[in-house]
């Protein structure tokens, strides 16, 4: 995944990426080999914790949350406490959302997205008035179940 990733580093100014369902989970070996990769000015990053398969649930989950409190422009998307606890919005495996917990962790990604989408832009400042608000990028965030 590394290699996709530096093959599409500089192309984008956020990026989300989703760690853990079927590996390891995130190390802060691999988030750091991700911060490599991605880091430059103006540049978000987002990680997605997850519920993952063969209990690497803790340590992506630290990871996640150690790499963003340690990292400028690098944010936390809390999926895994979200979710504990909601079964139902899951596939038998307890790792894949089905379609109710897919359409969850899209709003969520989204909401995210939302939130930070001007963290990093020198032009806002609090005078921005509605005009400027029509001017935010949208975001479009695409859930796929394999």
């Amino acid at each position: 995944m590394i290699d996709i990733i530096k093959r599409e580093a500089g192309k984008y100014k956020r990026y989300v990426i989703e760690c853990g369902i079927n590996d390891a989970g995130l190390t802060p070996d691999m988030a750091n080999q991700f911060l490599s990769a991605l880091k430059g000015d103006g540049i978000q990053i987002y990680f997605v914790n997850q519920r993952v398969i063969g209990g690497a649930d803790d340590i992506t989950c630290k990871t996640v949350k150690d790499t963003a409190n340690a990292n400028d422009g690098v944010y936390e998307i809390d999926w895994n406490s979200m979710a504990s606890g909601h079964e139902s919005e899951w596939f038998t495996d307890i790792c894949h959302p089905n379609q109710t917990g897919a359409e969850k962790l899209t709003t969520l990604i989204h909401d995210e997205l939302t939130k930070h989408a001007t963290d990093n832009n020198p032009n806002n400042n609090e005078e921005d008035n509605e005009e400027s608000n029509e001017k935010e990028t949208p975001v479009n965030v695409e859930v796929t179940q394999a």
